[in-house]
C-alpha cells in the first residue's frame, strides 16, 4: 500500500517466497485469490525443509564510496499476508502480525576505486 500511495518506491528486486492461491475464472487467465476455497491450485514458492534458494539483489555503490561496506540481510517470515486483513475488513489488525527473522547474515565488502582504462 505504501508503494501505491507513493510513500515508497517499488523494490523490483525484492525476493519473495510467498505461495499464492490461484484460480482461473475465465479464458484460462490465472489470477491470485485470497481464500483457499476459491482456488484451484496453490503456486508454491516457499523453501522446503533442508532446501535452499537464492536471489540476486543489486546494490548501487556511489563512485566516491569508501569501504569496507557492511551488508546485512535477513530472511523474514509471517504466517499471513497483510493484504488478507484488508480483504477481510480488519486492516487495524495488521500491526499485530508477528514477523520472525528466520535467518540473518552479514558480509563486509572491500571497495576499491575504479581504475581508469583511459590512456594519455
Amino acid at each position: 500500500h505504501d508503494v501505491e500511495a507513493g510513500k515508497l518506491t517499488l523494490d523490483e528486486w525484492l525476493f519473495n517466497l510467498q505461495s499464492k492461491f490461484i484460480s482461473v475464472p475465465r479464458r484460462g487467465v490465472e489470477v491470485e485469490v485470497l481464500l483457499p476455497s476459491k482456488a484451484i491450485k496453490t503456486a508454491k514458492n516457499n523453501i522446503m525443509p533442508f532446501e535452499s534458494k537464492s536471489g540476486i539483489y543489486p546494490i548501487n555503490v556511489p563512485p566516491d564510496a569508501e569501504g569496507p561496506l557492511k551488508v546485512d540481510v535477513r530472511l523474514r517470515y509471517r504466517n499471513l499476508p497483510p493484504y488478507l486483513f484488508d480483504f477481510l475488513g480488519v486492516s487495524e489488525l495488521k500491526d499485530r502480525l508477528v514477523i520472525n527473522d528466520m535467518e540473518t547474515g552479514s558480509i563486509t565488502i572491500k571497495v576499491e576505486p575504479i581504475k581508469s582504462t583511459k590512456s594519455n
